[in-house]
């Protein structure tokens, strides 16, 4: 979470805004006419600052991987490999997401300024999955992100037992739609382009 709201100051998200909400980058980029308030704006730039976040987290456990940083010995079994400790770190992301599953609403789909929480684990997967291939060359990056859904389902079994929302897989299940994977795309197809003109109010340029 420190990661991400980080993003959203060094990349330049906050200062584009003006006392009205119009952001200050429209005023000098008339090729991009969308107010501040568009959803899909708004949830591109949250899916910007998860990635910035995302491959911070990644790094650092790459980092325990290589065995160039510290593991406190209680935790060490935990981040054996790849799959153990990314498991490990999403247990929270998800748990997360899962405390606003309320939010899994198809109406908020394309109206609400976050992505939906099922949207939004689908894409946290689809990120983990780019950088690991990417950035960290992991030949077995699919094996590894998709592993994460083991997470989920202890989650949900947790969820079963001490919440009165009980078991609730439909957000999954409704994350691996076609509709949602193609709005999911969507975003991410205009994560570039919003993340490049955002950039321009970076207060360390």
């Amino acid at each position: 979470m420190v990661f991400h709201e980080y993003a959203h100051i060094i990349d330049g998200h906050i200062d584009y805004y003006t006392n009205k909400g119009i952001c200050k980058l429209f005023e000098v980029q008339p090729e991009y006419h969308v107010p501040s308030y568009d959803p899909i704006f708004r949830q591109t730039i949250e899916l910007l600052a998860d990635d910035f976040a995302i491959f911070g987290c990644i790094r650092f456990l790459h980092h325990i991987q290589l065995g160039t940083f510290p593991v406190n010995p209680l935790l060490k079994s935990y981040f054996n490999d790849w799959k153990s400790a990314l498991q490990f770190w999403y247990l929270p992301i998800y748990t997360f997401f899962r405390l606003f599953g309320h939010c899994n609403q198809p109406y908020l789909v394309k109206t609400a300024y976050h992505p939906i929480p099922a949207m939004r684990s689908y894409l946290v997967l689809e990120s983990i999955d780019y950088f690991l291939d990417s950035d960290f060359n992991i030949p077995e990056h699919e094996e590894i992100s998709m592993s994460c859904i083991a997470s989920m389902f202890k989650i949900e079994d947790a969820f079963d037992k001490v919440s009165e929302q009980g078991r609730d897989l439909k957000p999954l299940k409704y994350s691996l739609t076609d509709e949602a994977i193609s709005y999911a795309k969507t975003l991410i197809d205009k994560r570039n382009d919003v993340g490049s003109l955002l950039k321009k109010y970076s207060p360390v340029n």
